[in-house]
């Protein structure tokens, strides 16, 4: 492969390619800005973060003060843990 006047081999064009990708990759982890995540995604954290469960949370309080057994079946991340908690806040 000829560039600029010089012959070069596959193997030398392989080392500065490398050497350029290597650059850029070493740039770009000092450059990269960890984003942080919005939305709580870890545990009950506050009732602050509790909202629009006003049917639910009446049920709730009604099952609680009948002595009826209630079970909580939603999928994850929906707000089985903080619906109790917010029960008892009030």
């Amino acid at each position: 492969m000829a560039v600029s006047g010089k012959t070069t081999t596959f193997a030398s064009w392989n080392f500065r390619l490398n050497c350029y990708i290597t650059k850029d990759i070493e740039m770009a982890k000092k450059t990269t800005v960890r984003l942080r995540n919005p939305f709580v995604y870890q545990g009950y954290v506050s009732p602050n973060y509790f909202c629009d469960r006003i049917v639910e949370t009446e049920e709730l309080i009604g099952n609680l003060q009948n002595g009826r057994n209630t079970v909580l079946i939603s999928p994850r991340r929906i707000g089985k843990t903080g619906l109790p908690f917010r029960v008892l806040r009030q």
